[in-house]
């Protein structure tokens, strides 16, 4: 009898504790959203489009836009090297390998989604991208 409550009471517990992780695809979001205090939307846009981040007139009254690339089409090797090497504009966020598949594939996902609106959006089977294996690279 007492082991088959404690079954019951460990079964439950587990239960509980699966319900409170989030999905890949909400923690892809948040780190895209806000991953170390500067958030990739505010440059690269709602879904990787690249976005205007400054115009002005320089000393030769040339204008000069500054933009966010679009990253929506990147292979996950170059969007892993771009992560992880400095650049004048984008700031260094020091993410680790887990973190960047995350953004990655939050960002495929979603553009997939857009391009697919009669999915549904709690289907996490679609979280596919082609050609592209997670590695520690």
């Amino acid at each position: 009898m007492i082991q088959i409550l404690l079954i019951l009471i460990i079964s439950s517990i587990i239960s509980i504790s699966q319900d409170n992780f989030i999905s890949q695809y909400n923690y892809g979001s948040m780190l895209y959203e806000n991953p170390r205090g500067i958030s990739c939307i505010s440059c690269h846009g709602k879904y990787g489009e690249g976005k205007e981040i400054i115009r002005y007139i320089n000393n030769h009254d040339k204008e000069v836009i500054i933009k966010g690339i679009d990253i929506r089409n990147i292979s996950l090797k170059r969007f892993h090297q771009s992560l992880t090497t400095r650049h004048k504009v984008m700031p260094t966020y020091y993410l680790i390998n887990k973190e960047i598949i995350a953004i990655y594939k939050y960002l495929k996902e979603k553009n997939y989604r857009l391009s697919h609106p009669n999915i549904d959006i709690e289907d996490e089977a679609i979280f596919v991208y082609e050609g592209e294996e997670e590695s520690d690279e």
